[in-house]
């Protein structure tokens, strides 16, 4: 029945979807991308059905499903893994447009997924034998799992993990016959063990989250962006002394990372009266969302509480707004309107928001945590077992409103002993769940 309402409901959508597409921006972008992934799909599928005819070329295709940005990370730790195993073509597909570049280093082929359409699979997957598909998270595609399925292949799930809350567990009538098709599930823990085991029958088994792999991984491997890393560097060498003449001391740092506009009306008036009180801090912002529109919110937000901030880097939309320059610049809020910049930020900040959880949920809190940083955040934040884990170790604090916003900012900044003290505790838990993939691979037998 689950499956049956599933399809009529994506039947019944379509047409609405395919209108919408002709006038919606978002909707356009997202469709074209989908259309570009069934014929490079296609094309790959061609290709290696032919080198399948040479010898040597049997490798097992193993395929990776991510929905979005986070789950990106999980798979790629995964394919990492399976990698280190011995020879095997990997394809990882992704759902989101949030994920604006799809990796080529760690897989041999990527493309955005197309709908859940039924029908649909047998005509894109054709002849290709795909030996295993391991998607994550709780996001699954009833059709394509059991198209596979009926295939042979062996279908898992990886780093699963739901809310306490989860609408999949309050209809589990229309959501266990999505989870029927796959082979097993790896949960990330006992608690998300026992919710799965809710929903589905076959093997469930605590494998950690594979996501905290690929944290360790780009820490490691982190360079600074080329376009923008002189810029960076001088962001960290301030003039050897005040206009005054006095010898400067170092400036410590803020960051507010993946805000939103609920961030902002929740934030920003602490952060008026927390710069009057703290002189020696400044403040760095990523906004989730880095295009103009965002960018002239964000400033226009700041306005209304009489802060001003520079911009990183030139916005062609928003001449008007100031761009920061070494030496020169005196706003104290800095707006990162360019990606991959933040973990070498978090590397030099002494705590940080994590935005997404006043109006949705809460967004990566473990790369942050890793280095060592406290996190401050809002009370939606039991759809990420890690952001549940650090609040209670300590690590992590949850201000549910402004008041309290007020009590925790105030505290992290006065108190440095109790600051460094909190975010030793966060690194020590992330440090100890490291090695998510490879349990994984041993539990089901990958590669």
């Amino acid at each position: 029945m689950g499956i049956l309402l599933y399809n009529l409901s994506l039947l019944a959508l379509y047409p609405l979807y395919r209108i919408l597409a002709l006038f919606h921006p978002g909707l356009r972008d997202f469709r074209k991308s989908r259309k570009d992934g069934w014929r490079q799909f296609r094309r790959f599928a061609s290709t290696e059905a032919k080198m399948r005819n040479l010898p040597g070329h049997n490798a097992p295709i193993i395929w990776l499903h991510a929905a979005s940005a986070g789950e990106l990370d999980q798979s790629l730790a995964l394919a990492r893994e399976i990698r280190s195993r011995g020879k095997s073509t990997i394809v990882l597909s992704v759902f989101s447009r949030s994920v604006k570049r799809l990796p080529t280093d760690t897989v041999d082929f990527a493309f955005y997924l197309p709908l859940d359409l039924p029908f649909r699979w047998a005509s894109l997957i054709g002849k290709l034998p795909i030996h295993t598909f391991i998607t994550s998270t709780w996001d699954v595609f009833p059709n394509l799992l059991r198209y596979l399925s009926s295939r042979g292949t062996r279908c898992f799930l990886a780093s699963a993990a739901l809310p306490r809350d989860s609408s999949r567990l309050k209809w589990k009538w229309f959501f266990a016959p999505h989870y029927s098709h796959l082979t097993g599930i790896g949960a990330v823990d006992e608690a998300n063990q026992k919710r799965f085991q809710q929903l589905y029958k076959g093997p469930v088994h605590v494998t950690g989250d594979t996501r905290f792999d690929t944290i360790f991984h780009k820490l490691e491997q982190a360079r600074l962006p080329e376009e923008h890393k002189k810029r960076f560097q001088s962001l960290l060498r301030p003039p050897a002394k005040t206009k005054a003449g006095k010898k400067r001391k170092k400036e410590q740092i803020l960051i507010l990372a993946s805000t939103y506009k609920a961030c902002d009306e929740m934030v920003f008036p602490v952060l008026s009266e927390w710069l009057d009180r703290f002189h020696g801090w400044k403040v760095w912002i990523f906004p989730h969302h880095i295009d103009s529109h965002r960018v002239a919110e964000l400033s226009h937000n700041l306005a209304k509480e009489e802060l001003q901030a520079d911009l990183f880097v030139p916005d062609s939309e928003n001449q008007h707004l100031p761009v920061h320059e070494p030496g020169k610049s005196e706003n104290r809020i800095l707006i990162m309107n360019c990606l991959g910049l933040l973990a070498h930020a978090y590397a030099l900040a002494q705590f940080c928001y994590i935005g997404g959880a006043y109006h949705n949920r809460v967004h990566n809190t473990a790369e942050a945590a890793a280095l060592g940083i406290p996190i401050v955040t809002g009370p939606r934040i039991e759809s990420s077992p890690i952001a549940v884990d650090l609040r209670q170790a300590g690590a992590l604090f949850v201000a549910p409103s402004t008041r309290l916003l007020k009590e925790i900012m105030f505290r992290l900044t006065d108190e440095s002993m109790f600051r460094k003290r909190q975010g030793k505790i966060g690194k020590k838990l992330l440090s100890s769940r490291k090695g998510a993939s490879q349990v994984f691979c041993d539990q089901f037998n990958i590669a």
